[in-house]
């Protein structure tokens, strides 16, 4: 017990110590700043804030038109007033798909989105272009053609159930529609075509049904 107490003596020097040396070590780097006069402390931190200003300039401003500057949150704005009704839906769709999607268990590997997008540049290439410089156009990423792509394929499973195509209707589509397609085009190729476009009308009904039985509180109007 007497070591113990002595060893418990010992450790509250030692903080004690540390105390002191901090202090003296804060009063030796805040001395000066201390003796520096009112006018000049203001003038040092508007240069540190004009400093920080100009280095994240990205963050408050986007663009200055004869030194007038517009800022970031003018355009955001902006943006939210001519598109917010749009990107809202948008996002409240994908929530809706992503929702079906876990409660179904419908899961797209990245295999297979691999193969749609090999697909997809194939296909562009026989057109002579190239998909990065389409995506670059259009200001999308690989990424977000990724993600589209798995929702795409996520929607293909939610109305599987609802898609049919009939040889007769392969034929009757060529038919109908023989002044569009391209010249030597397969009954795969017409048929594929047919599935796109009663995947879209399906997924329309999907949607539409439910929108009107999920819960969506909208806080503000647009």
């Amino acid at each position: 017990m007497i070591y113990l107490g002595a060893m418990a003596k010992k450790q509250n020097k030692k903080p004690r110590g540390v105390h002191i040396f901090l202090a003296r070590f804060v009063g030796k780097v805040l001395r000066p700043w201390v003796s520096l006069s009112r006018k000049f402390k203001i003038a040092i931190i508007s240069l540190i804030i004009f400093a920080l200003l100009y280095q994240f300039k990205g963050i408050f401003f986007v663009a200055t038109v004869n030194g007038e500057p517009i800022g970031r949150i003018q355009v955001l704005k902006e943006l939210e007033r001519s598109q917010g009704k749009t990107v809202l839906d948008g996002l409240i769709t994908e929530s809706l798909i992503s929702q079906a999607a876990q409660k179904q268990g419908i899961k797209i590997s990245d295999v297979v989105v691999e193969e749609e997008l090999k697909k997809i540049e194939e296909s562009i290439s026989s057109q002579g272009q190239n998909l990065n410089d389409i995506l670059e156009l259009q200001g999308i990423s690989i990424s977000d053609l990724k993600k589209d792509i798995e929702f795409q394929k996520i929607i293909e499973q939610l109305v599987a159930d609802q898609i049919t195509v009939t040889d007769e209707e392969t034929a009757t589509y060529k038919v109908e529609n023989k002044d569009y397609l391209q010249e030597g085009v397969t009954d795969d190729e017409v048929r594929a075509q047919i599935v796109r476009q009663k995947v879209s009308e399906a997924f329309q009904e999907w949607i539409t049904k439910a929108k009107e039985e999920a819960k969506i509180n909208y806080w503000k109007e647009y």
